[in-house]
């Protein structure tokens, strides 16, 4: 009997370890595109501000690259 629950509560500490870890995983993940896009969004800022501040000169050396 005591070796039933045993196995038993093992089986529901593994189970719960496996979601627990998973959720984990899921979190960051999040954090890591949460992240990701913020930085992207700085260094976007950032360049539309610097063209802004900058004027024609910016916009020029932009279309001679391409």
């Amino acid at each position: 009997m005591s070796g039933g629950s045993q196995t038993l509560l093992s089986n529901l500490y593994s189970g719960l370890d496996f979601r627990f870890s998973l959720d984990i995983g899921v979190l960051i993940s999040f954090l890591v595109c949460f992240v990701v896009g913020t930085i992207t969004i700085l260094i976007m800022e950032h360049f539309v501000f610097r063209k802004e501040n900058r004027g024609e000169k910016y916009t020029g050396s932009m279309s001679l690259e391409a």
